[in-house]
């Protein structure tokens, strides 16, 4: 996969949204983090951030001191320049952080003619959660297993795998019509590689957070938060196969719009 568009050269522009420290006389800009600082704490930078120039500490959205340092949240555009964001416009952030996650709705195999089947309201029944009995452990072959939600009363169980015929053995009679079995694109030793690479260089490819999660066909997908991408990173990404990794990038370059 070609990422290289994406890494963020000296006097590239750039935009986003995040938390913004300023501490010891220095300003920081970080990404939204899976774990959010504890209340409470001392206001301190993550490690996760870009140094910052040009900031207007006073015009945070959600500003708060503690313990010598000030906190809040911006929409920085700036450029990139140095290795520090110099901040050519500053806005109030005022929208939730878009959630990365892909969504689970439509399954990846066709319905059964009659349609996925509805789950019967419970004692305590949450539209669109039921799934029983629990998946067991382990499938055969499995790389991945999700729960699909076409529909707030319908629930379906897909699960891709390396062994289709001995999952669609297991799971059918445990589930019917509810379950959806993919053959898996990736083995797991494929899969692993691509994570251990990942573990290997969180702190060398600025990566903030990463694990492993389903794509929208339910196949298995390896992804990584990264503050900005370095050529590094992109040049190892070029031997992962399009669809097997996910990099969700913080800091892009942008095109400036063009004038009217």
């Amino acid at each position: 996969m070609d990422l290289t568009s994406l890494v963020l050269k000296d006097g590239a522009l750039t935009r986003a949204a995040g938390r913004v420290v300023g501490y010891d006389g220095q300003v920081w800009f970080e990404p939204p983090m899976p774990v959010p600082p504890l209340a409470n704490q001392p206001v301190r930078p993550s490690g996760w951030g870009v140094l910052t120039r040009g900031v207007d500490l006073l015009a945070l959205t959600n500003r708060h001191e503690r313990d010598g340092g000030v906190e809040g949240r911006a929409v920085f555009a700036g450029e990139w320049r140095q290795e520090r964001l110099h901040v050519l416009e500053q806005q109030a952030q005022r929208l939730p952080d878009p959630s990365p996650n892909p969504r689970w709705g439509r399954p990846p195999c066709s319905p059964p003619t009659h349609g996925w089947p509805h789950s019967e309201p419970g004692p305590e029944y949450e539209p669109g959660v039921n799934l029983s009995p629990r998946p067991p452990h382990p499938i055969p072959g499995a790389t991945a297993v999700t729960v699909f939600r076409p529909a707030p009363t319908q629930v379906v169980l897909v699960v891709a795998t390396t062994e289709p015929a001995q999952a669609e053995a297991l799971l059918r009679p445990l589930y019917g019509d509810a379950v959806c079995i993919v053959p898996s694109r990736w083995t797991a030793g494929e899969i692993e590689v691509v994570r251990a690479a990942i573990n290997r260089h969180l702190t060398e490819w600025l990566i903030f957070g990463a694990g492993q999660t389903s794509a929208e066909d339910g196949q298995a997908l390896p992804y990584a938060n990264v503050t900005r991408l370095i050529p590094k990173m992109a040049d190892w990404a070029r031997s992962i196969p399009t669809g097997l990794l996910d990099v969700r990038v913080w800091l892009t370059p942008q095109t400036p719009p063009t004038p009217a």
